[in-house]
């Protein structure tokens, strides 16, 4: 009889193969709902990977209202690649974005929940004190676990149109029992995804390098090494979003049938 372990890692070759037949898809979805916002409000915020000591600029009405816009267009890119492995709705891409759309309130609220079940601990594990930092830690193991028992939340969601509340009851049913095997796949996925941002990140800085010394630098403002930086981190911010949500999505179409 197969673990439940080694049942959720067979889902990984059912994710290359979805990459494999809806890449053409995906990539320009992830391209237009999540790289192009993040390279204009890293823009907009001054911020300069090249000199962290560079202070960006205060954040106004305006550049809040885009990070607003920012997440939630990443949470439409996820419910479209969420619907692609699920299997669920709509023949076309732009059917599908329209059907995200419609969804689009209920994943952000349900984002917006499993933000909070991980803020205390990580807020409270910065503190200088050992004592708050060591009880930021307790409580960054109760967000995660908490975290793990919602991420089918929004592929219940999506595959069943359920609210918010019937979508984190649908998913804290799926994962009973199952929190260790998915703590150890998502733990998996994210140490393929850092040595993979390791990688590019590598590659990156030379190239960069190299656009600055050939282009020149633009002073005050962003040259071609900032854009080529900031690029290779929205471009891992989107590939870190469409693995999570194809994850999620098989995981919940290989627990819920």
């Amino acid at each position: 009889m197969r673990s439940a372990g080694g049942q959720l890692f067979e889902i990984l070759p059912e994710v290359r193969d979805c990459l494999r037949r809806d890449g053409w898809a995906i990539a320009p979805v992830a391209g237009a709902l999540v790289i192009l916002p993040l390279l204009l409000l890293f823009r907009v915020l001054g911020i300069d990977v090249l000199d962290p000591s560079r202070t960006p600029k205060e954040p106004g009405l305006a550049a809040n209202l885009l990070l607003l816009v920012v997440v939630g267009l990443n949470q439409l890119a996820q419910l479209f690649v969420t619907a692609l492995a699920v299997g669920s709705g709509g023949a076309t891409v732009g059917a599908l974005l329209l059907r995200g759309l419609r969804l689009l309130p209920r994943a952000l609220a349900i984002g917006l929940l499993q933000a909070l079940v991980m803020s205390p601990g990580l807020s409270l594990m910065v503190a200088p004190d050992p004592a708050v930092a060591f009880l930021g830690a307790f409580a960054l193991g109760v967000g995660i676990y908490l975290f793990v028992r919602l991420i089918l939340a929004v592929p219940a969601l999506v595959r069943e149109t359920l609210g918010v509340r019937a979508a984190v009851a649908r998913s804290w049913e799926l994962t009973r029992g199952r929190t260790l095997a998915l703590l150890a796949l998502l733990g998996a996925l994210l140490v393929g995804f850092f040595l993979l941002a390791v990688v590019l990140l590598a590659l990156a800085a030379p190239v960069a390098a190299i656009a600055t010394l050939l282009l020149g630098d633009a002073g005050r403002g962003w040259g071609p090494g900032q854009w080529i930086n900031v690029l290779a981190l929205a471009a891992l911010q989107a590939m870190l979003s469409v693995l999570v949500a194809l994850v999620a999505g098989r995981v919940y179409r290989a627990l819920a049938g």
